[in-house]
């Protein structure tokens, strides 16, 4: 693989895990609020959260086992497509006034975070040896973007439409 391929496939990863970072602190973030809204009864405000890591410890194994079989590509599209289900239900339990769909949100949003958690494996394979320790660490630095941009954008994002918190990109 050239040094071009490999650098590319580094930062794509390391933008990746920005991401995947940013959604993580974004449910933490406004998830008990959102639930507070949703929630008849004050205790269960907090079930999003509970669902979204519920739903990283379910598929996590699963995750693993389906890319050892199949490859990192297809596990994380896989992933991803858990996030966008995940998003969407979310995005419209807020509609629909429905702690339970809200809870189904972050459920599937945790099975897209269980993929995610592979991308410094991924940065560790696509890496020659020389560069691998650099690889990692940038991928992990995502990590600061997303101790900054997540608050960020669920502050901004909270009142940005009609129906609080449908502007925070969950």
């Amino acid at each position: 693989m050239s040094n071009r391929i490999m650098y590319r496939q580094v930062y794509l990863l390391a933008g990746s895990q920005a991401l995947f970072q940013t959604i993580s602190v974004m449910v933490m973030t406004i998830g008990g609020l959102a639930g507070s809204l949703l929630a008849k009864q004050p205790q269960y405000a907090t079930l999003p959260i509970a669902t979204m890591f519920l739903g990283t410890a379910v598929t996590m194994f699963p995750a693993s086992m389906l890319m050892s079989k199949y490859g990192r590509r297809l596990g994380f599209m896989y992933g991803a497509f858990l996030g966008v289900i995940g998003g969407s239900i979310a995005s419209f339990s807020l509609y629909s006034h429905s702690l339970f769909l809200f809870a189904l949100g972050t459920f599937f949003i945790g099975g897209f975070q269980s993929f995610a958690q592979f991308y410094r494996f991924a940065a560790s394979e696509v890496a020659n040896d020389q560069f691998r320790p650099k690889a990692i660490s940038w991928v992990m630095a995502g990590g600061i973007v997303a101790a900054l941009l997540g608050p960020t954008l669920a502050r901004l994002g909270g009142n940005l439409f009609q129906l609080e918190y449908l502007g925070t990109p969950l």
